[in-house]
């Protein structure tokens, strides 16, 4: 009977680890796909503002002049 309450104690602990170190992998990817998409975000305002500024200085300036990219 001693035995089984020991078995029964222990298990918690190896629970907790268990679901502590799932947390901690959780979050790490996580934090992956946030700087990820952070990336993402840059790369396309970069891509907004280049095509904006191609717009502005097109060949034909009448086109790009009036037009607000920010608006």
């Amino acid at each position: 009977m001693i035995d089984a309450t020991l078995a029964t104690m222990a298990d918690p602990v190896s629970t907790v680890q268990t679901v502590a170190s799932s947390l901690a992998t959780q979050k790490t990817a996580t934090e992956v796909g946030t700087a990820l998409l952070a990336n993402a975000l840059d790369t396309q305002k970069i891509m907004g503002d280049a095509t904006v500024r191609m717009m502005e200085n097109s060949v034909t300036p009448h086109i790009g002049g009036g037009f607000d990219g920010y608006a």
